[in-house]
């Protein structure tokens, strides 16, 4: 292992100098760290993370708890956090939960034992408890996609979801719909409800209807819900459109329509959330909601770094946009 005694031997500068120089910290002229980062380079200097570490008292290490990374825009937004993260000399540990809060408290544990500076967690409802246990061990947190109580002081960074709602209802009802279904999250995921606020807001400005008995909850546990989505695409039939909890549903929505011989969007029109196809060639192009998973990622992990900084920080609302794709069908 070459250590900075070697760089010092090598360059004819101090230990100190040397160290200063790598680490990017104390002033020295930008000559003397060029030569040093170089010759560090030449050598196959790789830093002492541990030691580093030592000294400054932090890990640099997010951990972040997700569902699953088998959803695209999930996953999309676990990169864009890696990414943002290691701009700022950050690594970040990723815990799938697969909406078992059991297992969150188990990442919430061992993420602590592992000295995380910082939390970046998609909670549901139930994770209040959970929550709890990183207040308590004092490290800084921040929601990512979604927060556990509309009204709470969380420090967050969400889509405006009743818009999101909103706007998907509207662009049905604009185009001559008027009765929908909803394909939820799971009940204890607050931004499913906020929809559904915005779903029933577009109602009462344009009319149409949202009953009840067509709001269904998706399980998030996607090794899971293939029975249950089979079960419910039977129930769609006095429906001409069916908006969707993300873009995933969406097009396993489709798929199942197409099982039992409906075609989209001339049977029934769909609408999804995420804009997942923006990146993967996916056909048919979804009709969606533009949720900028980038930013998302980039304002969780500039808040979060700032809180654990001791910085003051507020939490933010990410706007959304319809995206006109090929799924829904204008009735005359």
């Amino acid at each position: 292992m070459v250590t900075l005694k070697d760089i010092a031997q090598k360059t004819g500068f101090s230990v100190n100098t040397v160290s200063i120089a790598l680490n990017r910290n104390g002033r020295i002229s930008k000559e003397t760290r060029e030569l040093i980062c170089k010759c560090a380079e030449e050598m196959g200097y790789i830093p002492n993370l541990t030691a580093q570490r030592m000294r400054t008292g932090k890990n640099r290490l997010i951990a972040l708890i997700v569902d699953d990374l088998l959803n695209p825009f999930l996953s999309y937004m676990v990169d864009n956090v890696i990414l943002c993260s290691s701009y700022n000399d950050y690594d970040v540990i990723v815990y799938t939960i697969y909406g078992d809060i059991k297992k969150e408290k188990d990442a919430i544990r061992s993420a602590i034992a592992r000295n995380v500076d910082g939390f970046l967690i998609s909670p549901m409802k139930q994770s209040k408890e959970n929550i709890d246990v990183i207040k308590h061990s004092g490290i800084p947190y921040v929601l990512i996609g979604r927060k556990i109580d509309e009204f709470g002081k969380e420090l967050s960074v969400t889509y405006d979801d009743i818009r999101a709602g909103f706007i998907s209802a509207e662009y049905l009802f604009l185009n001559g719909h008027k009765s929908l279904a909803f394909l939820s999250s799971e009940k204890n995921i607050l931004s499913g409800s906020l929809r559904i606020n915005g779903i029933r807001a577009a109602i009462q400005t344009y009319g149409g209807q949202l009953k009840d008995d067509k709001i269904f909850h998706i399980p998030l546990n996607i090794h899971t819900r293939s029975d249950f989505f089979a079960k419910i695409v039977a129930e769609l039939d006095d429906v001409t459109a069916i908006i969707c909890y993300d873009d995933l549903i969406a097009y396993e929505t489709i798929a199942y329509l197409k099982d039992i011989g409906k075609n989209v969007p001339d049977d029934v029109s769909v609408i999804g959330f995420g804009n997942i196809g923006r990146k993967l060639n996916v056909l048919p192009k979804l009709s969606t909601v533009m949720a900028d998973n980038a930013v998302l990622s980039m304002e969780a992990v500039s808040l979060l770094i700032k809180k654990i900084n001791g910085e003051e920080v507020k939490k933010k609302v990410i706007p959304v946009s319809f995206i006109k794709g090929e799924t829904v069908k204008m009735i005359i």
